[in-house]
């Protein structure tokens, strides 16, 4: 059995370099990176406030830098419904927060162009269901 925090992710933390455009973004304007996968996470485009939330603390209307990368993996996790580790999330952000912040946007990334590349499994097909009801009535 594989380690249950990371079966979920198609991304490793320390991959920094598999997208280099995510790994310049965020090693120039980790904030820009950051807001563009909050926007990402929300099926939106990104905006002006998206950077200006993610740059200036905003009480009661966005995170505060410092917690956004945090809010974004949290907000990963509940979307793709990945499991919870939050205690894992916390060490993360405080040691590596700019691998967490690449390893967050590679994964949106790939979630989002693989979406619609993903292989249709038949369902089976249910016979013999009127049977079923009405032996229960």
């Amino acid at each position: 059995g594989g380690n249950m925090l990371f079966a979920d992710y198609e991304t490793a933390t320390l991959d920094t370099c598999d997208d280099l455009a995510v790994f310049f973004r965020t090693l120039f304007c980790c904030t820009l990176q950051n807001a563009q996968t909050q926007a990402q996470l929300d099926n939106r485009p990104c905006t002006c406030f998206d950077f200006i939330a993610a740059t200036i603390p905003l009480p009661c209307i966005a995170p505060t830098p410092l917690c956004m990368p945090f809010h974004n993996r949290q907000q990963l996790r509940n979307k793709y419904g990945f499991a919870s580790a939050t205690c894992y999330d916390v060490c993360t952000c405080f040691l590596c927060c700019m691998c967490m912040i690449m390893q967050d946007a590679r994964e949106v990334n790939y979630r989002e162009m693989n979406r619609n590349r993903k292989v249709h499994i038949p369902q089976p097909k249910l016979e013999n269901m009127d049977d079923d009801f009405s032996e229960m009535g």
